[in-house]
């Protein structure tokens, strides 16, 4: 399920708390088997520098996301409770500037996927 929103996202040369926050509906009947967001970001530094939030519950990001310059993918699952039919929001947030190493990232694609039951 797509999110409304263009990509990529960039947070960068902002303050610590910045943000972007965006939204995918997901219908009511396609809420059963396995959950996944799907990340794909350039320049994260380390998993604490960029926090996702859906519908305002941590998700910890993958150690598979992190490198200094490269887009890298990420697949995280997480419970089907989280999902509401309807709206669903996805906050991106610049957590931590990894010391004054770093000065933000770039989110080039989001989508949440639901795997059918078998």
């Amino acid at each position: 399920h797509e999110f409304d929103t263009e990509f990529p996202i960039k947070v960068i040369r902002e303050p610590i708390g910045a943000f972007r926050e965006i939204s995918c509906r997901i219908p009511a009947t396609a809420v059963a088997g396995e959950t996944i967001l799907y990340l794909s970001a350039a320049d994260v530094d380390t998993v604490d520098e960029v926090h996702i939030y859906l519908n305002g519950v941590h998700l910890p990001l993958p150690p598979s996301i992190v490198h200094d310059i490269l887009e890298k993918q990420a697949f995280i699952s997480f419970s089907p409770d989280l999902l509401r039919s309807g709206a669903n929001s996805l906050k991106i947030v610049f957590n931590c500037d990894v010391q004054g190493t770093t000065v933000g990232f770039v989110v080039n694609d989001a989508k949440i996927l639901i795997l059918p039951e078998e």
